[in-house]
């Protein structure tokens, strides 16, 4: 039996209501409660809208395997990574929900992976999901059809520059006649032939490419238009806003120079070197004239300073060397020319140390320089203590924009004191107040 709820209000309310309001407005508001209740607002206590979950949300199904079938030419490592639908990993943490409208989604998008690769036949044929201990195993069958081959590739190459550029040119295209057509390999010829121009003085070229794809005879025509422009240098080079760091040391840094051929790299490399020099927060390489008819580019560097002095406060706790701290003090234009100075104090109870880091860019080379350490360290160990002078000189050459080769020497004098035979057999022989020295020449790449 299904109960209401019913609406009470009290008899004096009709009457300050009925000697307030006239008779006509009185019935309109009877009739609109009487409105109220024949639509059913009022709902029977068991109505679901009363009613509350009192059960556990369910467990959702995971997807334990995802298999697929007919991929000839495409591996289901790829087709997989494309997919949102994923499988069940190693990591128990990493869910993998099975959900029928992200498959159908998924369905969609390897059709279309497909077609981006040549395959523009390919269809999905079937799917079967089979379930078992709330969790799913996903078999995806595929046909691919025949793949879309190249054809023909038309280059139209107009150049002023040697001839031998348009060999160099037609070997930077990637694909060739025979190969099947893909849209990222369509898409990398043009990337490849402006990434080749702009590296050999040509920011003024026009690349453009066309595709004709016929898929009744599977084939695709590849047409490249191709304007060279004039061959260019760069220009004029100026510096705006540097207050500290002089334009000289900024010159120094930058690997352009007037006159030089326009090398898109050297660009990016020299915005690079200013950057981690550590003397700009901001670093802006625009290259200008690029719209004109000259060939003699004006460059405009435009730069932020950072703070050039900073210190560096650090204090910790360890078991053994209890409490522990480290000053540090840095200067990043120590008189002028990029130099870097450091000073650093650091102690505990087992280890004092006073280390002075000195670094002199453009040392006889632009692309070397030469770093200095010197410093004293006082080192508490069990059955003596040890106190150390040492000095650290080192020669570094940037051989590529990632790697640089280096020579170093290393000479330190140390000095053993108290030492106590009991705990240390090994230093009964040794005097103590008596210097020892170590030198050594090291080498390599990093």
């Amino acid at each position: 039996m299904s109960y209401y709820r019913l609406l009470l209000i009290p008899y004096n309310f009709y009457s300050r209501a009925a000697s307030a309001i006239n008779t006509r407005m009185f019935a309109r508001l009877v009739s609109s409660i009487i409105l109220i209740l024949s639509c059913g607002l009022f709902l029977p206590v068991n109505s679901p809208v009363f009613a509350q979950s009192t059960s556990p949300p369910e467990e959702k199904v995971q997807v334990r395997k995802i298999i697929v079938h007919g991929n000839d030419h495409i591996p289901a490592k790829e087709i997989k990574e494309i997919m949102h639908t994923k499988e069940k990993s190693w990591n128990i943490f990493k869910k993998a929900p099975y959900s029928e409208m992200i498959l159908e989604e998924d369905l969609k998008k390897i059709e279309k992976f497909f077609k981006s690769r040549g395959f523009y036949h390919a269809k999905v044929e079937n799917v079967r999901v089979r379930e078992k201990d709330n969790e799913v195993v996903i078999e995806i069958w595929i046909k691919e059809g025949p793949p879309t081959i190249i054809k023909e590739i038309t280059r139209n190459i107009k150049n002023h520059s040697p001839e031998n550029l348009k060999e160099r040119l037609q070997n930077t295209i990637s694909v060739k006649v025979g190969d099947i057509f893909t849209t990222e390999g369509y898409r990398n010829i043009k990337k490849s032939l402006v990434g080749f121009l702009l590296e050999h003085g040509y920011p003024k070229s026009e690349v453009n490419t066309k595709a004709v794809l016929s898929k009744t005879a599977n084939t695709a025509k590849i047409f490249i238009d191709l304007r060279t422009g004039p061959l260019c240098y760069i220009g004029d080079i100026k510096i705006v806003g540097n207050r500290k760091v002089s334009t000289k040391t900024i010159l120094n840094e930058i690997v352009i120079h007037k006159g030089d051929v326009y090398r898109e790299s050297k660009i990016r490399e020299s915005q690079r070197r200013l950057f981690n020099s550590q003397l700009f927060t901001e670093v802006k390489v625009d290259v200008e004239g690029l719209d004109s008819d000259t060939v003699h580019l004006p460059v405009k560097i435009s730069v932020r300073e950072g703070k050039k002095q900073t210190i560096k406060v650090g204090v910790g706790y360890g078991t053994e060397d209890n409490f522990r701290g480290q000053l540090t003090w840095s200067h990043r234009n120590f008189l002028g020319g990029a130099r870097r100075l450091s000073l650093t104090a650091k102690g505990s109870s087992l280890e004092r140390k006073v280390e002075m880091n000195f670094k002199q860019p453009h040392f006889i080379d632009p692309k070397m320089n030469f770093t200095f350490n010197s410093g004293y360290a006082y080192e508490d160990h069990e059955g003596f203590e040890n106190q150390k002078y040492f000095n650290y000189f080192r020669l570094n050459k940037a051989l590529t924009s990632w790697l640089q080769g280096y020579i170093g020497y290393n000479f330190e004098v140390n000095e053993v004191l108290n030492i106590d035979v009991s705990k240390m057999d090994e230093f009964k022989n040794d005097k103590e107040n008596e210097n020892y020295y170590i030198s050594s020449i090291e080498s390599g790449l990093n």
